[in-house]
């Protein structure tokens, strides 16, 4: 879990903080008609995420709080973005793994998932969300 808090802590300053949020959370944001404000839609999927996760309500998500929300729901670890790979890549990825820094994985991953939201066809939703969160 500290490994991949780390990835997500763009600045390495601790926390995940609003403007880390938004860089993660932009790409999961469709627009299905030209009318749609991304940047409002992005703003309102920030919220949640903050309301499940920023216990002490400060504004972002530390450590502490990242792993009380992953070991309630281990499905979380990956709410921001890949950091960790599937199936038969996991061996490849953990030895390529252990002689990066967090920094340069983080630069791998920053634009893996735009492109797999591009990369995949969608149909009309009655969310704007292509994700589901639980509130608690």
């Amino acid at each position: 879990m500290d490994f991949v808090f780390d990835v997500y802590d763009f600045n390495q300053d601790g926390v995940i903080s609003y403007n880390e949020l938004y860089y993660y959370l932009k790409p999961c944001v469709l627009s299905f008609d030209d009318e749609m404000d991304i940047s409002e839609a992005v703003k309102e999927l920030i919220e949640h995420v903050v309301k499940i996760s920023d216990t002490d309500e400060n504004g972002h998500i530390d450590r502490p709080e990242f792993k009380a929300l992953v070991k309630k729901n281990g499905v979380y670890i990956q709410l921001l973005g890949p950091c960790i790979p599937s199936g038969h890549q996991f061996e490849k990825f953990r030895h390529e793994m252990m002689t990066l820094c967090a920094c340069d994985v983080r630069k791998m991953f920053a634009n893996e998932r735009f492109s797999s939201l591009n990369s995949v066809k969608y149909h009309a939703a009655s969310s704007l969300y292509p994700v589901v969160l639980e509130l608690p």
